[in-house]
């Protein structure tokens, strides 16, 4: 039997009673040659106008494995120190009408696919839907957030690694046999403060930078 994370092995041995020996792990592949392509393809201008900005960005399906209500809420908090800072979500999915209504409660400024797109870029969270070509967005961002309850082994982290994009992640079964020193920071799901502190630490070096 094929598994494409440790964390999957373990949970089919442990919970499916599938002997270890008969398990073999092979992770995701990744093209990292045409990754780096496409992330050099230049953006819309009006995605120009944010991305100028420091953007946290993250991408998946919205739902509620994936942990988005909790990084609207730490993204609220983190504009009271860095209020030029922009959240970016890739992906569709069924809590975007959720999502859209906490960015209201909060006092966020959102953008959703059919809405007119905000002059010069202004507004706090950006809903940017499916994209053919992800990596031209990652790849111009200042980090990837990923906040997820659960996973097996994300191919998104994977992509953001490969864009360059430093992480902070959740360690939800994948990111941690993916995020070595140096690549990002872990911290346990849910563990609200610890995603704003690594987040605001990784905005906060990269900005001595600019």
């Amino acid at each position: 039997i094929i598994s494409n994370s440790k964390g999957n092995a373990c949970d089919l041995a442990a919970n499916f009673g599938v002997p270890p020996g008969k398990i073999r792990v092979v992770t995701n592949a990744c093209d990292t040659v045409a990754i780096k392509a496409a992330s050099a393809e230049p953006l819309e201008s009006r995605h120009e106008a944010v991305f100028a900005r420091p953007v946290i960005i993250t991408s998946g399906r919205l739902r509620a494995q994936k942990g988005h209500c909790h990084l609207l809420r730490i993204f609220a908090g983190l504009k009271k120190t860095n209020p030029d800072a922009a959240l970016v979500f890739l992906g569709e999915g069924e809590l975007e009408d959720r999502l859209l209504g906490l960015c209201a409660d909060m006092g966020l400024k959102a953008y959703s696919p059919g809405c007119a797109f905000p002059p010069q870029g202004k507004g706090d969270v950006f809903f940017l839907g499916f994209q053919k070509n992800p990596y031209k967005f990652l790849s111009k961002a200042r980090l990837f957030a990923f906040t997820s309850l659960f996973e097996g082994l994300p191919n998104v982290v994977v992509e953001a690694l490969a864009c360059g994009l430093p992480l902070v992640a959740t360690r939800c079964g994948g990111p941690e046999e993916l995020v070595q020193p140096g690549l990002g920071q872990l911290v346990g799901v849910r563990e609200v403060e610890g995603l704003a502190r690594g987040i605001e630490a990784v905005l906060d070096y990269y900005g001595d930078y600019d």
